[in-house]
């Protein structure tokens, strides 16, 4: 059982996730970190932290994940899905891999 609410969770996993892409996105780039955090809105060691984890990642990989939890917010926003099993599922669906 979920100790936070569920679209929490969602928010929480698709900022993280949106963050990661952006900062990836920006070092391609060649953009330098204080821009980045400046662009992003985040603090310097967020941009380190989110930079750490964006290696783990291919650029292609982020972009799903942003689009699933787009998916997953639509889903629970039309009633087609209730927020619980959402939140659980990209929780799976991250987990997984």
């Amino acid at each position: 059982m979920l100790r936070e609410p569920p679209m929490k969770i969602m928010v929480l996993i698709a900022r993280q996730f949106r963050g990661i892409l952006q900062v990836k996105e920006l070092r391609e780039r060649g953009v330098a970190k204080d821009e980045m955090a400046q662009r992003c809105k985040l603090r310097p060691f967020q941009v380190t932290r989110y930079l750490g984890q964006a290696s783990r990642f291919r650029r292609e990989e982020l972009e799903e994940y942003v689009e699933l939890c787009v998916e997953a917010d639509e889903a629970v926003k039309q009633g087609n899905l209730r927020d619980t099993l959402a939140a659980e599922m990209l929780i799976v669906r991250f987990t997984s891999e």
